[in-house]
Protein backbone atom coordinates (compact mmCIF):
# COMPACT_ATOMS: atom_id res chain seq x y z
CA UNK A 1 0.00 0.00 0.00
CA UNK A 2 3.07 2.57 -0.65
CA UNK A 3 1.29 5.24 -2.38
CA UNK A 4 4.08 7.77 -4.31
CA UNK A 5 2.30 10.78 -5.97
CA UNK A 6 -0.74 10.52 -7.87
CA UNK A 7 -1.37 6.88 -6.36
CA UNK A 8 1.45 5.38 -8.03
CA UNK A 9 2.10 2.28 -6.35
CA UNK A 10 5.69 1.12 -6.53
CA UNK A 11 7.43 -1.96 -5.35
CA UNK A 12 9.57 -4.85 -6.05
CA UNK A 13 9.48 -8.04 -4.91
CA UNK A 14 12.03 -10.96 -5.13
CA UNK A 15 10.84 -14.71 -4.20
CA UNK A 16 14.07 -16.68 -3.40
CA UNK A 17 13.85 -20.72 -2.86
CA UNK A 18 16.63 -22.91 -1.34
CA UNK A 19 16.99 -24.78 -3.62
CA UNK A 20 19.92 -27.35 -1.21
CA UNK A 21 19.67 -31.15 -1.38
CA UNK A 22 19.01 -30.59 2.69
CA UNK A 23 15.28 -29.05 1.34
CA UNK A 24 14.93 -32.56 0.04
CA UNK A 25 15.59 -34.99 3.04
CA UNK A 26 13.99 -36.47 5.90
CA UNK A 27 15.65 -34.42 8.44
CA UNK A 28 13.88 -31.08 7.14
CA UNK A 29 10.76 -33.08 6.35
CA UNK A 30 11.29 -32.40 2.56
CA UNK A 31 10.46 -29.18 2.88
CA UNK A 32 11.27 -28.56 -0.59
CA UNK A 33 7.46 -28.83 -1.92
CA UNK A 34 6.40 -26.63 0.73
CA UNK A 35 8.71 -24.03 -0.42
CA UNK A 36 7.29 -24.41 -4.02
CA UNK A 37 3.56 -24.60 -3.05
CA UNK A 38 3.91 -21.17 -1.27
CA UNK A 39 6.47 -19.41 -3.96
CA UNK A 40 3.60 -20.45 -6.25
CA UNK A 41 1.02 -19.10 -4.06
CA UNK A 42 3.18 -15.73 -3.91
CA UNK A 43 3.92 -15.97 -7.79
CA UNK A 44 -0.08 -15.92 -8.56
CA UNK A 45 -0.54 -12.61 -5.96
CA UNK A 46 2.20 -10.89 -7.22
CA UNK A 47 0.89 -11.68 -10.88
CA UNK A 48 -2.23 -10.25 -10.31
CA UNK A 49 -1.07 -7.48 -8.68
CA UNK A 50 1.81 -6.67 -11.35
CA UNK A 51 -1.29 -6.58 -13.63
CA UNK A 52 -3.28 -4.11 -11.80
CA UNK A 53 -0.49 -1.34 -10.52
CA UNK A 54 2.48 -1.12 -13.55
CA UNK A 55 4.80 -0.14 -10.35
CA UNK A 56 4.90 -3.56 -8.94
CA UNK A 57 7.21 -6.41 -9.86
CA UNK A 58 8.52 -9.46 -8.88
CA UNK A 59 11.36 -12.07 -10.03
CA UNK A 60 11.92 -15.23 -8.43
CA UNK A 61 15.27 -17.04 -7.73
CA UNK A 62 16.78 -20.95 -6.52
CA UNK A 63 20.10 -20.73 -4.59
CA UNK A 64 22.49 -23.20 -3.34
CA UNK A 65 25.57 -23.73 -4.34
CA UNK A 66 25.19 -21.27 -7.19
CA UNK A 67 22.24 -18.69 -8.05
CA UNK A 68 19.68 -19.32 -10.13
CA UNK A 69 17.23 -16.21 -11.83
CA UNK A 70 14.10 -17.36 -13.44
CA UNK A 71 12.38 -14.63 -14.64
CA UNK A 72 13.77 -12.06 -17.53
CA UNK A 73 11.55 -9.97 -20.10
CA UNK A 74 9.26 -12.32 -20.57
CA UNK A 75 5.89 -10.43 -21.92
CA UNK A 76 3.86 -10.32 -18.52
CA UNK A 77 0.95 -12.43 -20.07
CA UNK A 78 3.35 -15.37 -20.75
CA UNK A 79 5.45 -14.84 -17.45
CA UNK A 80 4.17 -16.03 -14.82
CA UNK A 81 3.66 -19.59 -16.40
CA UNK A 82 7.30 -19.76 -17.68
CA UNK A 83 8.28 -19.24 -14.23
CA UNK A 84 6.28 -21.63 -12.63
CA UNK A 85 7.76 -24.36 -15.44
CA UNK A 86 11.22 -23.34 -14.20
CA UNK A 87 10.27 -23.91 -10.76
CA UNK A 88 8.17 -27.64 -11.53
CA UNK A 89 11.99 -28.40 -13.18
CA UNK A 90 13.73 -27.56 -9.94
CA UNK A 91 14.26 -30.61 -8.67
CA UNK A 92 17.62 -32.56 -6.95
CA UNK A 93 16.86 -36.39 -7.42
CA UNK A 94 20.50 -36.79 -5.61
CA UNK A 95 20.69 -34.70 -2.89
CA UNK A 96 24.65 -35.04 -2.38
CA UNK A 97 24.66 -33.73 -6.30
CA UNK A 98 27.56 -31.01 -6.59
CA UNK A 99 25.28 -27.95 -6.90
CA UNK A 100 22.80 -29.06 -3.60
CA UNK A 101 25.34 -29.96 -0.85
CA UNK A 102 25.81 -26.00 -0.23
CA UNK A 103 23.68 -23.05 0.79
CA UNK A 104 25.83 -19.72 -0.21
CA UNK A 105 23.43 -17.00 0.51
CA UNK A 106 25.88 -14.25 -0.89
CA UNK A 107 25.51 -15.38 -4.17
CA UNK A 108 21.64 -14.41 -4.00
CA UNK A 109 22.37 -10.96 -2.41
CA UNK A 110 24.70 -10.65 -5.59
CA UNK A 111 22.27 -11.69 -8.28
CA UNK A 112 19.91 -9.47 -6.76
CA UNK A 113 21.60 -6.54 -6.33
CA UNK A 114 22.74 -7.09 -9.93
CA UNK A 115 19.10 -7.46 -11.01
CA UNK A 116 18.15 -4.60 -9.59
CA UNK A 117 21.21 -2.21 -10.90
CA UNK A 118 19.82 -4.00 -14.56
CA UNK A 119 16.58 -2.79 -13.75
CA UNK A 120 16.98 0.53 -12.49
CA UNK A 121 15.41 -0.63 -8.90
CA UNK A 122 18.03 1.01 -6.84
CA UNK A 123 16.58 3.39 -4.35
CA UNK A 124 13.10 1.58 -5.33
CA UNK A 125 11.20 -0.20 -2.23
CA UNK A 126 11.97 -3.52 -2.35
CA UNK A 127 11.08 -6.74 -0.36
CA UNK A 128 13.06 -10.03 -0.46
CA UNK A 129 11.01 -13.23 0.63
CA UNK A 130 13.52 -16.06 1.52
CA UNK A 131 11.84 -19.02 1.52
CA UNK A 132 15.07 -21.94 3.27
CA UNK A 133 15.45 -24.98 5.48
CA UNK A 134 17.78 -22.46 7.58
CA UNK A 135 21.05 -24.51 6.83
CA UNK A 136 23.18 -22.14 5.23
CA UNK A 137 26.91 -23.04 4.40
CA UNK A 138 29.30 -20.50 6.52
CA UNK A 139 29.50 -17.54 9.04
CA UNK A 140 32.05 -16.18 6.24
CA UNK A 141 29.27 -16.61 3.22
CA UNK A 142 26.23 -14.69 5.88
CA UNK A 143 29.06 -12.23 6.80
CA UNK A 144 29.77 -11.47 2.33
CA UNK A 145 25.88 -11.70 2.06
CA UNK A 146 25.53 -8.98 4.93
CA UNK A 147 28.24 -6.95 2.27
CA UNK A 148 26.34 -7.71 -0.71
CA UNK A 149 23.30 -6.52 1.07
CA UNK A 150 24.72 -2.56 1.91
CA UNK A 151 25.53 -2.45 -1.65
CA UNK A 152 21.94 -2.60 -2.81
CA UNK A 153 21.37 0.55 -0.96
CA UNK A 154 18.43 1.88 1.60
CA UNK A 155 14.62 0.65 1.20
CA UNK A 156 15.33 -3.40 1.23
CA UNK A 157 13.43 -5.43 3.33
CA UNK A 158 14.77 -9.28 3.54
CA UNK A 159 12.85 -11.84 5.52
CA UNK A 160 13.93 -15.14 6.15
CA UNK A 161 11.30 -17.71 6.38
CA UNK A 162 12.88 -21.03 8.43
CA UNK A 163 10.86 -23.37 7.54
CA UNK A 164 12.77 -25.47 9.87
CA UNK A 165 13.57 -23.64 12.96
CA UNK A 166 14.12 -26.94 15.29
CA UNK A 167 17.38 -27.61 12.76
CA UNK A 168 19.56 -25.65 15.38
CA UNK A 169 22.51 -23.85 13.00
CA UNK A 170 25.69 -22.22 14.19
CA UNK A 171 25.65 -19.77 11.33
CA UNK A 172 23.69 -16.39 12.32
CA UNK A 173 22.49 -13.93 9.85
CA UNK A 174 23.56 -10.93 10.08
CA UNK A 175 20.85 -8.53 11.01
CA UNK A 176 20.16 -7.24 7.83
CA UNK A 177 18.03 -10.72 7.62
CA UNK A 178 15.03 -10.32 9.58
CA UNK A 179 14.48 -14.19 10.38
CA UNK A 180 11.33 -15.32 10.91
CA UNK A 181 10.62 -19.25 12.40
CA UNK A 182 7.50 -21.09 10.15
CA UNK A 183 7.88 -24.44 11.00
CA UNK A 184 5.86 -26.33 8.90
CA UNK A 185 3.79 -29.43 9.87
CA UNK A 186 4.47 -32.91 8.14
CA UNK A 187 1.65 -34.75 6.44
CA UNK A 188 1.45 -38.21 6.04
CA UNK A 189 2.64 -38.19 2.56
CA UNK A 190 6.08 -37.29 4.37
CA UNK A 191 5.84 -33.79 2.69
CA UNK A 192 5.19 -30.79 4.63
CA UNK A 193 2.29 -28.20 4.40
Amino acid sequence: DEVLGNRQYRKHVNICIDDSGSTRMEQTGFCSRAMLRVSNELMEVLYTAAGRWPGVTWDAFTFNRITQQHTSRYGQERRLEIVRQALREVWVDDPLRRDAIETNLAPLIEAMAKNEVDRGLIGSPRLDIILTDGEFESQKDADLAAEAQRSRGPGVSTYVLNLCPDNPSEVVLPNAFQVIPLPCLVGQDRGMD
